[in-house]
C-alpha cells in the first residue's frame, strides 16, 4: 500500500500530524531522509484550505531518493522479495562404459566451475550447479564439459539443451530494479486476475525480469504470459515452468495457483529477433577496425537489453547511429542498415531484439 501522510489543519494554521506517522518519521530519520512538504507537492486547493483530515501520498517522494538499505526495509514491509545473486543450474548427459557420478563431483564449463547435484551411474543424465553466482554463469549449450578430478569410465559429456529444470544465473537486482518492483506493488490496482495482478504475481518469482500479459489471447478465459529473465534474456525452460506452476498448475484453470478459477494461463519465453547491422565508417586511426566492431557490438547489445526490460517495442535506427558517431575512433558513418533497411524496427508484443551479424567496413 502507498505511504500516506495524514494531516490536519489547526485553527492557528499549523499542521497537526497524528502519532501513527512517528514510525515512518523514525525510519526516515534513521536513514537521514527528509521529506519537504510545500505547495509544489500539496497543490490540491481543497486540501490546502480544508480542516482535515487530509492525505498526501509520500511514496514517490521517499522512493525516488531511497537507497538500497531503506528500500529493503520498505520491501519487507510489503512482502516484496529482494532478489539476491542466484547460481545457474544446467543438466547434462554423460556417456561411457561404466562408472559413477557422485554429488559434489566438479566440472569446468568455459570459465565456470560446476558441482554435480545428484548421483548417477554412467551413462546417464545429472544436474550440475555453478559454484559462483550471477549472470556470469550463463553458458553456451555447445560448450565443452570437462571433469576436474577425472572420473573413471566417463568418456564424454555435453549439456542437454533446454531441459525443463534448466535455470540461468541472475545478478542481484539494483536499487532501480527493486524500486520499480516496489512501485508495482504499492501502485497496482488489484482485481480478480487483472493485468496488474499477473504482473505483480510474476514479480514475486526469483529470476523474472519482465513479463508481457496478453489477456483473451485465445478466447475467453485465456491469458498468455511472455517472460524475460532478470538479465533481459528469454526465460529458460526452468523459469517458464516455475511461472506456470505458480500461476496456473495443471490441470489448468482449476484455480490451484495465483490465477483465478477458469483462467487458463500459457507461459512462454520471449522470442528473440535477430537484427543484423551494416554500416560504413570513417576512422581517425586511434583504434583498429576489429576493436571498434567489438566495442560497438557491446554497446548495441546493452541498448537491446534496455529495450527488453522496458515497454518500448521499437529499435531506433538513430540510436544505433548515435552509438557509432559517439564511439572513440569513429569520426562519421554512412549507409547504416538494420536488417537491410534504414527504418526503425517495430517488434511484436512477445518479441525482443537480439544482436545478429555486425558488419562495419572502413571508408
Amino acid at each position: 500500500m502507498p505511504l500516506l501522510l495524514t494531516w490536519y489543519k489547526a485553527g492557528n494554521g499549523n499542521l497537526v500530524i497524528p502519532k501513527e506517522l512517528i514510525v515512518v518519521a523514525e525510519l526516515l530519520t534513521k536513514h537521514k531522509r527528509k521529506v519537504k512538504l510545500s505547495s509544489t507537492n500539496i497543490t490540491d486547493e481543497e486540501t490546502l484550505r480544508g480542516e482535515g483530515p487530509h492525505q498526501h501520498d509520500l511514496t514517490s517522494i521517499i522512493l525516488d531518493n531511497a537507497e538500497l538499505e531503506f528500500l529493503n526495509e520498505l520491501a519487507v514491509g510489503e512482502s516484496v522479495t529482494v532478489i539476491r545473486f542466484a547460481g545457474g543450474q544446467k543438466y547434462w548427459i554423460c556417456t561411457g562404459s561404466s562408472g559413477r557420478i557422485f554429488v559434489g563431483d566438479r566440472f569446468l564449463i568455459e570459465d565456470t566451475y560446476f558441482k554435480a547435484t545428484g548421483q548417477i551411474d554412467i551413462p546417464g543424465i545429472v544436474g550440475i550447479e555453478s559454484e559462483t553466482v550471477g549472470s556470469q554463469t550463463v553458458i553456451d549449450y555447445n560448450s565443452e564439459v570437462l571433469s576436474v578430478e577425472g572420473i573413471p569410465g566417463l568418456e564424454s559429456a555435453s549439456l542437454l539443451f533446454e531441459h525443463e529444470n534448466d535455470f540461468n544465473g541472475v545478478d542481484a537486482e539494483s536499487d532501480e530494479e527493486l524500486r520499480e518492483r516496489y512501485y508495482i506493488t504499492v501502485r497496482r490496482n488489484p482485481g480478480s486476475g487483472n493485468i496488474d495482478d499477473y504482473e505483480f504475481w510474476c514479480s514475486e518469482i526469483v529470476g523474472v525480469g519482465k513479463v508481457i500479459v496478453q489477456p483473451l489471447w485465445a478466447g475467453g478465459g485465456t491469458v498468455k504470459i511472455t517472460v524475460l529473465d532478470s538479465n533481459g534474456d528469454p526465460a529458460s525452460p526452468g523459469l517458464v515452468s516455475n511461472v506456470k506452476e505458480y500461476l496456473d498448475p495443471e490441470p489448468s484453470g482449476n484455480g490451484m495457483g495465483k490465477a483465478p478459477i477458469g483462467a487458463h494461463v500459457t507461459v512462454e519465453p520471449a522470442v528473440p529477433v535477430a537484427i543484423d547491422i551494416i554500416a560504413s565508417i570513417r576512422m581517425d586511426g586511434s583504434k583498429s577496425l576489429a576493436d571498434v566492431q567489438v566495442e560497438f557490438a557491446n554497446d548495441v547489445d546493452s541498448y537491446f537489453t534496455s529495450i527488453n526490460l522496458s515497454s518500448n517495442r521499437t529499435v531506433i535506427v538513430n540510436r544505433i547511429g548515435s552509438a557509432l558517431v559517439n564511439m572513440k575512433g569513429i569520426t562519421d558513418y554512412e549507409g547504416l542498415l538494420l536488417n537491410g533497411s534504414n527504418i526503425n524496427i517495430t517488434l511484436g508484443v512477445n518479441e525482443i531484439p537480439s544482436l545478429g551479424a555486425v558488419m562495419l567496413s572502413e571508408i
